[in-house]
C-alpha cells in the first residue's frame, strides 16, 4: 500500500510539473479576406506598378431608389435591380499582377456578336483602354475582388 501511494504521488507530481500548452488549431496568422464589390473603374494609370481608380456603386432594387438625391447615376437593369452611384468617390487600388479579368464586349465575332466571358491579360486592356474608340471599356460597371488592397480579379458586367 505505501509503495502505491508513492505511487500516486510520484504521478500527481510529474502531472503537475508539466507544462500544459493547448494546441492551436486556428492559423496563427489572421486569413485576409476577398471583398467583392461592384464598381465604375474611372482610369487605369501606372506608378510603379499599375493602378486603377475605382467609383463603387450599389445593387438596389428600383422600388428602393431615392429619387431625391441630386446627380444621382442609375444603370437599369432588364430586372427590378439597378445599380446606382450615389456620389463620385475615387479611391485607388495597386492591380496585382496576377490578375484575372474577364470581359464581355472586349472583341467580337464575323456576325458582330460579343465574346462574352473572355478572358484577356491586363496590358491588353490597358492598351485598349488607351485607344479614344475603345474608352467604352471604363462606362461598364465592373464587379472586382480585392485582396490585402490589391485588384486580383476584375470582371465586366454586360448591360443589355
Amino acid at each position: 500500500m505505501k509503495n502505491f501511494l508513492l505511487l500516486i504521488i510520484s504521478f500527481m507530481f510529474l502531472l503537475t510539473s508539466c507544462k500544459h500548452e493547448n494546441l492551436k488549431t486556428g492559423k496563427t496568422k489572421e486569413e485576409s479576406q476577398v471583398l467583392k464589390k461592384v464598381c465604375f473603374i474611372k482610369n487605369f494609370y501606372k506608378k510603379d506598378k499599375n493602378y486603377a481608380s475605382v467609383d463603387f456603386i450599389n445593387h438596389v432594387k428600383k422600388s428602393e431608389l431615392d429619387l431625391t438625391i441630386s446627380n444621382l447615376q442609375i444603370i437599369e437593369l432588364p430586372d427590378s435591380f439597378c445599380y446606382v452611384n450615389k456620389e463620385m468617390k475615387l479611391e485607388d487600388f495597386e492591380i496585382s499582377d496576377s490578375v484575372k479579368i474577364i470581359m464581355q464586349k472586349y472583341s467580337y465575332d464575323l456576325e458582330g456578336n460579343y465574346n462574352f466571358g473572355q478572358s484577356i491579360k491586363l496590358t491588353d486592356l490597358l492598351k485598349a483602354v488607351e485607344k479614344s474608340k475603345q474608352a467604352r471599356f471604363l462606362l461598364s460597371p465592373y464587379e472586382i475582388e480585392i485582396l490585402n488592397n490589391k485588384i486580383i480579379s476584375l470582371k465586366e458586367i454586360y448591360i443589355p
